[in-house]
């Protein structure tokens, strides 16, 4: 019989045998490599393209990118809206406005205040809707193409809803979840997972049915910033609609039964059709645009067969004076940029304390909410500045703003749900600083930079994660969808 020391070196060697097992080698090095894998897919992809830049495609801009950099920012700015009411309402009010506890701050100057005022993006975001959605249609439309105008059409309406409204269906069970644990806001009703499941399923379904009340705004309870979607829906399938009806009409008829439209609807009180059909505008007063300047690129070449003299390319003025009206065309939408974000600073407290908006508020048709009058053309001034604008254009394409590009539809319906998850870690910096509402003037400002920072991170990072594993796998799925039910005969 072996003795205790007789046995430990050879259980010693047993276990060193084991440890060098091939099959227990390449477990564990196949598990060091999942969760490595796992990790890395975790991390933000700005941190992964800096840690492994040669195993990303440099991404390639399409003509409307700058467009999706001011979608980008307009859903930072709404972020930063929400943000601001809940964890800083005191910067709701305009510079200026009498405050018994604290000063004005530098954060409610003009054009400062734009970047969280947030509201008037909303509407910017139905005008880039119009833009985006119509403006391959209205170029097929102008060649005479009416074969791929219908099939852009049939794909685009097939396609819409399900690219809206899967994001949201997971998105509000992220908000279920952390509900349910009691992370944020508490369970909506009692008794347990099954009831809050079901209840949660009977409100997707209140949600799904939206469209069809669109101009009645309710927010859903899971996630009320998603008012806005039924509208998308509902707008986007009267755009295709339109289109569709005007599309074989000349252009000045096309573009005057548009107009008149837009007009009926603001005199019916409805803002989002006006806002969807005024994007539309712009696209085919851009298309006029383009085509024009081809044209003369096209008669000034002389390497073309071309006439400069021409009866459709005839240019009559001089290149001084031509350079002269392309001059004050760009400082003219300058000065519409300008204020067009002057009045997107409309404070959402105490607005008729300031002389220049209360001067808008009582020239605004009677509505419970003045400012949405004004956030109209407002929208469609700053899309338009957008449009022709080349420096404007180059802000807007630049890698930074591109990545909010990238994930503004996954922060927009990511921000609330985490905002409210991670409220507890405010909660020691409003205890340093005397609450919520007794902060001094510089307490109140760290309050507000520290939450940026304790908020913002775990908001970004999530809706980075939405974005890669939630969002784009749902447009792939409904480009999929579309290819599998394609008639093939057609």
């Amino acid at each position: 019989m072996k003795t205790e020391s007789e046995a430990a070196p050879s259980s010693q060697k047993g276990l060193l045998a084991a440890d060098n097992d091939p099959d227990t080698l390449w477990a564990r090095t196949a598990r060091t490599r999942y969760l490595k894998t796992i990790a890395f897919a975790l991390l933000p992809s700005p941190v992964q393209r800096r840690l492994v830049p040669s195993g990303f495609k440099a991404s390639r801009l399409h003509p409307t990118a700058y467009l999706d950099g001011l979608r980008g920012l307009a859903s930072l700015s709404v972020c930063l809206l929400h943000y601001t009411s809940n964890f800083a309402p005191r910067l709701n009010a305009s510079y200026g406005v009498s405050d018994d506890k604290m000063h004005s701050s530098p954060l409610q100057l003009p054009f400062i205040r734009v970047l969280y005022t947030g509201r008037p993006f909303v509407h910017v975001f139905f005008v880039i809707s119009g833009f985006v959605l119509s403006l391959k249609p209205l170029r097929l439309a102008r060649a005479h193409n009416y074969a791929d105008l219908h099939t852009t059409l049939s794909s685009s309406v097939f396609r819409r809803g399900l690219r809206l409204y899967l994001p949201c269906v997971a998105s509000t069970f992220v908000s279920f979840w952390f509900m349910h644990n009691d992370w944020g806001y508490p369970p909506l009703v009692k008794g347990g997972f099954w009831p809050e499941l079901a209840h949660c399923f009977h409100e997707l379904w209140v949600f799904a049915s939206q469209p069809w009340n669109w101009d009645r705004r309710q927010d859903p309870p899971y996630d009320g910033h998603l008012w806005t979607i039924p509208v998308e829906l509902s707008m986007s399938m009267l755009l295709f609609i339109t289109i569709t009806g005007l599309s074989r009409c000349k252009t000045w008829v096309r573009l005057t039964v548009t107009m008149a439209i837009i007009w009926y609807t603001l005199q019916c009180k409805h803002w989002a059709p006006a806002e969807f059909l005024a994007g539309a505008l712009i696209a085919e007063f851009g298309l006029i645009q383009d085509e024009y300047k081809n044209a003369h690129a096209v008669a000034l070449d002389p390497a073309t067969d071309v006439e400069k003299d021409s009866d459709e390319f005839q240019i009559n003025l001089p290149s001084s004076t031509k350079n002269a009206i392309g001059k004050a065309w760009e400082i003219f939408w300058w000065c519409q940029l300008v204020i067009a974000l002057y009045i997107c600073g409309w404070p959402t407290a105490k607005a008729h304390e300031v002389p220049f908006f209360r001067w808008l508020q009582q020239r605004s048709p009677d509505n419970p909410c003045p400012d949405t009058f004004w956030f109209i053309p407002v929208s469609f001034l700053i899309v338009g500045a957008c449009h022709q604008l080349a420096p404007l254009q180059k802000i807007l394409t630049t890698p930074f703003v591109q990545y909010w590009a990238s994930i503004s539809y996954a922060l927009y319906l990511m921000h609330g749900p985490v905002m409210h998850a991670v409220y507890f870690t405010m909660e020691p910096v409003f205890r340093m600083n005397g609450g919520k509402d007794g902060a001094g003037f510089w307490g109140y400002h760290l309050q507000w930079f520290a939450g940026l920072f304790l908020t913002g991170i775990p908001i970004v990072w999530a809706s980075d994660l939405f974005w890669r594993f939630v969002d784009q796998p749902c447009v792939h799925m409904a480009r999929w969808l579309d290819r599998k039910c394609l008639d093939k005969q057609d």
